[in-house]
């Protein structure tokens, strides 16, 4: 049997082992407590942030109604009338919205982004064709009625007998046209104009 004070000493160091392994215990449950708030505070966050998505959905659909109010009490859009078309089509790209229109012989463009109503204006391009007579024929037999989509033309004959026809425009074509140059949907793009 082993002596008393080496029984003492064993049971001494026992005790101190205890002891660190008590420490380690309360330092382990405060972890776990720590981590039990940390994924409380992460699961909040997630409710949150699906919370901000939701938020961010709803306002993104009334960015063109806010637009439209702006625009109606002279608010804080700012207008920029592009001097070419390649700095109207960069400014325009992903606009909320998009007006075209045709008066006389010139285009008109407006689009609306978050702070900006961008302009731009062009004559129409100068593509009127000389016909022989018999081009000229068929066009007078096969006479095609404007509906909502064209705007009507006007042909004249010369002396010679040869005829120019004008450039017929065609909204809905515009409108494609426009949704490819800016990239953005054909529901965006209205004929008209954006008043500001």
């Amino acid at each position: 049997m082993p002596t008393h004070p080496e029984f003492q000493e064993k049971i001494d160091v026992l005790d101190i082992i205890i002891s660190i392994l008590k420490d380690h215990e309360e330092n382990l449950s405060k972890i776990i407590d720590r981590f039990d708030s940390v994924c409380e505070d992460i699961s909040a966050f997630e409710e949150k942030v699906s919370l901000l998505d939701k938020c961010l959905e709803r306002l993104d659909g009334l960015k063109i109604r806010n637009v439209v109010g702006a625009v109606g009490t002279k608010g804080p859009l700012v207008t920029v009338k592009c001097k070419d078309w390649l700095a109207f089509k960069s400014a325009s790209q992903g606009a909320l919205l998009v007006a075209f229109e045709v008066v006389g012989d010139r285009f008109f463009f407006s689009s609306v982004s978050d702070l900006f109503i961008f302009t731009y204006s062009a004559g129409l391009p100068e593509s009127t064709a000389l016909m022989n007579r018999r081009v000229r024929g068929w066009l007078e037999t096969h006479p095609e009625t404007p509906d909502e989509e064209t705007v009507p033309s006007r042909g004249f004959a010369s002396k010679d007998g040869e005829a120019a026809y004008e450039i017929v425009v065609s909204p809905k074509m515009v409108k494609r046209w426009l949704s490819q140059e800016l990239g953005i949907p054909e529901s965006k793009i209205v004929e008209g104009r954006i008043l500001h």
